[in-house]
Parts: structure tokens; sequence; C-alpha cells
């Protein structure tokens, strides 16, 4: 299992100058404070997303589960963590955002699970959460694991890989 550090996190989107993430020392789970991505204004066209990449090499052929708990206050759209896998040329592999649990207005803790098989030749691995629209979304408690074929997909897998 992996624990990903927030400092590790970076900002991106469709319109990442909208938004903001930072390390919420004030919004805690468990005690621990929150990595927190929000936007700047109150009705945003557009995404912002805080994320991570990692070698994929390590998880090829695995069949992996991404984990976090969100909390949210008032996203328009929605929000919800996302994971993809992609080769060597940045083909995509595998994708899921969530769907169809993402998350919109004001909500408390609650653990969310992805899970997917990654394909033989993985390259990278990214991961994160996304908010679509206006409001506040935070994450803690993320874990990244390999799980066994018992613990079923969450996601459309794209054949032929």
């Amino acid at each position: 299992m992996k624990y990903i550090k927030p400092s590790e996190w970076v900002l991106a989107g469709k319109t990442p100058n909208r938004y903001i993430t930072y390390l919420d020392h004030e919004t805690l789970y468990l005690g621990e404070p929150s990595l927190c991505l929000y936007s700047l204004k109150e009705k945003i066209i557009g995404h912002g997303t805080t994320f991570i990449i990692l070698d994929g090499s390590a998880y090829s052929n695995k069949r992996i589960q991404l984990s976090g708990t969100l909390k949210t206050e008032m996203v328009e759209k929605y929000a919800g963590l996302w994971i993809r896998s992609e080769n060597e040329t940045s083909d995509l592999f595998g994708f899921d955002n969530n769907y169809p649990n993402l998350v919109f207005g004001t909500t408390s803790w609650k653990e969310y699970h992805i899970t997917l098989d990654i394909p033989h030749n993985c390259q990278t691995l990214g991961f994160g959460v996304e908010l679509n629209g206006s409001g506040k979304v935070w994450l803690n408690d993320v874990k990244l694991e390999i799980v066994d074929n018992t613990i079923p997909l969450t996601y459309y897998q794209i054949e032929n890989f």
C-alpha cells in the first residue's frame, strides 16, 4: 500500500487558474490536515484538479484500488476521484472518475474507491481529485494498493491492451 503525501500533488485541469489547492490544517480528518481544492469564483465554467503521477511499471498486470475520503462544500457541478493509466507514448489504457458516485452539494466525510486493471506495459499512473464548477472539496486518507481479482472493477475496461 502506498500512502501519498499532500506535498507531492500539483494543480491542473481545463481552467486551473480558477482554482487553488493547498494543505488545510483547519479541516482535519482523523486528526490529519486535508488537501483542499477550491474555486476562486462562485460561477465557473471548467474544472480544476489536483493530482499526482507515479511510475506505473510497479502496477503493470495488477488490479489496483485507489481510495480516498472526500468532504465537499457547495459543489455546483461535481467532485470526485479519478485515475488513469498510460503507456510510454501517453496512450490512455484506463480511466475512471468515480462515476456514478460523483459528489455534489455539501457533504460530510465519506470514503470512495476506484478499482481497475492495469495493462502489462503501463508506464505512468495518474490520479487525483477533480472539482467541476464552483465549490470546495477536501481529500484525505489517500491510499493506492494492489488488490486481488475478487475486488470488482469500477470502470469500463479498454479492450485490446
